[in-house]
């Protein structure tokens, strides 16, 4: 049974569709929403979407847009683009069908607050010391032979005051 999209009503193949609260998205039209709904997008209806994608237009084609110059850049992996003179900033993360073309850009005055976040992750359940060939003094190698191996991820929280989004995540480092 095959389903179809909920705005195009092309075909929206079970390995590349995108599901929403009252249906599904087809690749190109999950490509033209913006990178910052991609995690929360099963929240939205159709409608929704819609509406996402006339603002998506719109911001194309805004004085904003055409003005934006930004002279600062921070982050490494994921980047906050910033234009002092105008007051306007932008955001590009690694998300998947983001159109790199059209970004959303926001003014100084739409950034209601920044708070940082660390998540420590287990990589693997515990690290097996290799006796002579471990880095490990001899006499912690009799007691503890296992060792769970920590990671950490860097995250930027941004509240924004938007229609579409009320926060945005950043993650500033690559690798765990």
């Amino acid at each position: 049974m095959g389903q179809t999209c909920s705005l195009c009503n092309n075909k929206a193949s079970i390995w590349t569709r995108t599901k929403l609260k009252d249906g599904f998205l087809c690749k190109r039209c999950a490509s033209q929403c913006s990178e910052h709904i991609i995690d929360t997008i099963a929240q939205f209806t159709a409608e929704d979407i819609r509406a996402h994608l006339v603002y998506r237009r719109e911001n194309f084609n805004s004085k904003r847009f055409r003005l934006f110059s930004p002279d600062k850049m921070l982050g490494q992996y994921e980047v906050i683009f910033i234009d002092t003179v105008n007051r306007l900033w932008s955001l590009k993360t690694d998300k998947p069908f983001h159109k790199s073309d059209n970004p959303d850009i926001f003014t100084f005055e739409q950034m209601q607050n920044v708070h940082y976040v660390i998540k420590k992750e287990c990589i693997n359940k515990f690290q097996k010391f290799n006796g002579k060939n471990s880095r490990v003094p001899k006499r912690l190698r009799r007691k503890v032979n296992r060792v769970p191996l920590y990671g950490y991820w860097f995250y930027i929280i941004i509240d924004v005051q938007h229609t579409m989004f009320r926060q945005l995540q950043m993650r500033i480092n690559k690798y765990i």
